[in-house]
């Protein structure tokens, strides 16, 4: 069964390769669209970055990290992305910030796919 959903978007930014294809098979059997970079940086240079659509971000990337990441996509297509953090690490010590850069949601690690489909389900 599909879901047919206002925001069928959504764009995975992880440096974990085995991450990104489980979780891109998963979402696109649920009817979304799914796309996905191993950087941030690829990311920011895509040309259709302001669709609007949800983008997932691992906070722990090399370079430039999730809030970095939330923070130029805001500069670029202000509201019209919702951002989802994952992370391992307590969400208490990057609240403030993430709050500052419109963060939409958070979800901690081990990902799971229901907690994944909640999430995209409250936020959409």
């Amino acid at each position: 069964m599909k879901c047919i959903l206002p925001t069928p978007l959504v764009r995975l930014v992880d440096d974990d390769n085995d991450f990104r294809e489980s979780q891109k098979a998963f979402l696109t059997a649920l009817g979304w669209q799914v796309e996905d970079w191993e950087s941030p940086a690829a990311f920011l240079q895509d040309d259709d970055l302001q669709r609007p659509g949800c983008a997932v971000l691992d906070i722990r990337m090399p370079g430039m990290d999730g809030l970095e990441t939330a923070k130029a996509i805001r500069g670029i297509v202000k509201d019209d992305v919702l951002i989802i953090i994952l992370s391992a690490y307590d969400w208490s010590a990057i609240e403030e910030e993430a709050a500052q850069y419109g963060i939409t949601a958070f979800i901690s690690k081990p990902l799971f796919k229901s907690k994944l489909y909640r999430t995209l389900m409250d936020v959409v």
